[in-house]
């Protein structure tokens, strides 16, 4: 007993009759279906991939913290991040810092449409992530 399936692969003048294939065990078959299941696999892997890289490129992850300058009192503030390890920025108030990491252990800050600044950061016995005189305690992704 065999059964009949009835695929469309091409929508071609060359494809417009339906490619019928026997179940059965013939190796046309299963090639055909193998790489077809494949291409779909492929295909959707592609497609996910590119809408997750495109809306974690079109949107920035927001981490609510505490944040201090200097010394003064710690204060509710937010970590935008564009890129973990790499491009983030702390939101003080009104006061945006932005900070970028070269990947060789560098980290330089920018304040208030300034220059950049090489900054050493360190960690604090409270738990607090420093970047001269700029800390911030919480959930603060690392990579």
């Amino acid at each position: 007993m065999s059964t009949s399936i009835a695929v469309c692969l091409l929508p071609a003048p060359e494809a417009s009759r339906p490619l019928s294939l026997r179940w059965g065990g013939s190796r046309e078959w299963a090639t055909a279906l193998a790489l077809w299941l494949a291409g779909v696999s492929v295909g959707m892997a592609l497609l996910l991939a590119a809408g997750w890289l495109g809306a974690a490129r079109a949107q920035a992850l927001t981490v609510p913290l505490q944040c201090r300058l200097r010394t003064g009192p710690w204060q509710p503030c937010r970590m935008e991040i564009q890129a973990v390890g790499e491009r983030w920025w702390l939101q003080i108030g009104s006061e945006r810092i932005e900070f970028r990491h070269g990947g060789d252990g560098s980290v330089r800050m920018q304040r208030a449409g300034g220059a950049w600044q090489p900054v050493d950061s360190s960690w604090q016995k409270d738990s607090s992530l420093c970047w001269d005189g700029v800390c911030t305690r919480g959930a603060i992704p690392l990579d």
